[in-house]
């Protein structure tokens, strides 16, 4: 029998020496290789740039521009440079001239009037010059973020003793601005607004001499020449009425409460009355001479009664109201009245000029053609329909003065965003209408050729004009000679249609 070498003992002391330092050493290498690894990673593992703040543009009244970001966001104070071009005309950037400065850190960049291009990309880029690959880029559409000066002037007009007029002064062309006004009177709490396009001018047809009324107004550019959604700051806010009802308000809270308690009180009181008086009275019984009405006129009291058809017509209700839509926005007309006061009530109402050729189109497209119309004294019911909307298009013609005056370029519909389906059925009717009118004049033109040649030839027969025969002809001839390129150099360009205009944010058709 074997005697092993090493006591039990012993050979236990010797696994636990043998475990610390394999522990030991286990410990100190990861403690290396950590190192190790810590400083591989370090080497091929590259850290994302903090991203850039985010640049804001605003163009004020197009007078100058400011392009600003938050500098407080970095987490050390850095000085951000900022380049800008525009994305058509400029291939490279330009570095800003007028820096904008928060606490000696730059945090904006002002751009003068004669660097801004309000209808083309606004390119611009924000980058650290410590880190020139940390850099932000962004595309911006300067038309839809101007904001005007508030309005001036604004006075106020007493067109009767209970209508009112207020106008204004902006500093900006004014087809291309919207203005909002509000008003209340000393015993509103709350502002009652009123948009107002293109025309600087708004009336209140009902207003009460003891009240005192405020009004204000401002304004932004859209919808004709942008699509911007931020306004002015208010105008000064301007007066009209009495003080005295500020000096009494216990008065206007006794009337504010006493009124509408006893509206509540006198319709409840007439319930009871009502009640009482169904109950107390006996029913009326049937008189024999309205059997007639049932038996006989079925109903009809019109004829039973011997009223006139055309009384009975008079005093029914008129459904013939129509709205109108222009830059999305609906007003309401009534087509009982002739074409050529309607369409003068359209361009008052929109404020066209009394020259521009309008016309009304369904929501297919379908134009009216109400400026065509022979008889303009005919009825606008009479093309119209009944309870029907309508959207008003600006039928565009050729140059005054040349040949093509009386040519159709374009319908425009005057919609801020007109659906695609709208913008190419009025493209086709105007081509159609263009291709009408050229084949007129074409037929016209020939029956004027047609009877200038028949005229010649019976010249030529008369024994009078033997003599002359061969003078008339030529000069026939160089008539028609004369007028050859006219017919074909003048309609080739008339066969051309004209492109219809769509985009509305740059639309200052209207000036």
């Amino acid at each position: 029998m074997l005697k092993p070498l090493l006591p039990p003992r012993s050979f236990l002391l010797l696994q636990l020496l043998l475990l610390g330092e394999g522990w030991s050493s286990k410990v100190l290498m990861p403690s290396g290789n950590e190192d190790t690894k810590t400083g591989f990673f370090h080497g091929h593992i590259s850290v994302p740039p903090r991203p850039l703040p985010e640049v804001q543009c605003f163009v004020f009244n197009v007078e100058y521009m400011n392009c600003t970001w938050n500098s407080s966001s970095e987490p050390q104070p850095i000085n951000l440079t900022l380049h800008y071009r525009y994305q058509r005309s400029d291939n490279k950037f330009r570095e800003c001239r007028h820096y904008l400065f928060s606490e000696e850190i730059t945090s904006g960049c002002q751009i003068q009037k004669e660097e801004i291009q309000l209808y083309q990309t606004f390119v611009v880029q924000l980058q650290d010059p410590q880190r020139p690959q940390r850099q932000a880029e962004q595309k911006l559409n300067l038309q839809n973020l101007v904001i005007p000066w508030a309005p001036e002037n604004l006075t106020l007009y007493n067109l009767s003793e209970s209508q009112l007029e207020l106008s204004w002064k902006s500093t900006y062309t004014e087809h291309c601005l919207q203005h909002l006004v509000q008003y209340r009177s000393d015993r509103d709490r709350s502002w009652t607004e009123q948009i107002v396009d293109q025309n600087p001018r708004f009336s209140l047809p009902s207003v009460d001499g003891q009240k005192l009324y405020t009004f204000r107004v401002r304004s932004r550019f859209n919808p004709l020449c942008g699509s911007a959604q931020h306004w002015s700051k208010w105008s000064q806010p301007i007066h009209w009425g009495s003080e005295t009802a500020k000096e009494n308000p216990s008065v206007f809270a006794l009337e504010a409460v006493l009124i509408p308690v006893g509206s509540m009180g006198l319709i409840i009181t007439l319930i009871f009355v009502y009640c009482w008086l169904e109950r107390a009275m006996p029913r009326i019984p049937t008189i024999k001479n309205l059997e007639d009405l049932v038996t006989e006129y079925n109903g009809n009291f019109s004829a039973w009664s011997g009223v006139s058809k055309g009384l009975t017509e008079s005093l029914q209700p008129d459904y013939s109201e129509r709205f109108c839509l222009v830059n999305n926005q609906e007003f309401l007309v009534n087509s009982n009245c002739s074409v050529l006061l309607l369409l003068h009530y359209i361009r008052k109402k929109m404020g066209l000029r009394k020259t521009d050729t309008i016309d009304l189109c369904d929501e297919t497209g379908t134009m009216k053609l109400l400026f065509l119309t022979k008889t303009p004294g005919d009825y606008a019911s009479k093309f119209l329909t009944a309870r029907n909307t309508y959207y008003v298009c600006k039928v565009e013609r050729g140059a005054a003065g040349t040949r093509i005056e009386n040519s159709y370029k374009a319908v425009v519909p005057l919609l801020k965003n007109p659906e695609p389906e709208l913008v190419e059925s009025l493209r086709t009717q105007c081509d159609f209408l263009e291709r009408s009118r050229i084949k007129m004049l074409r037929t016209l033109e020939a029956k004027r050729l047609a009877a200038m040649e028949s005229s010649v030839n019976l010249s030529a027969r008369s024994p009078k004009s033997g003599g002359t025969q061969q003078s008339v002809s030529q000069s026939s001839q160089q008539k028609k000679d004369s007028f050859s390129p006219y017919l074909h150099k003048g309609f080739s360009r008339l066969q051309a249609p004209g492109t219809l205009r769509v985009d509305l944010s740059d639309n200052r058709g209207l000036e």
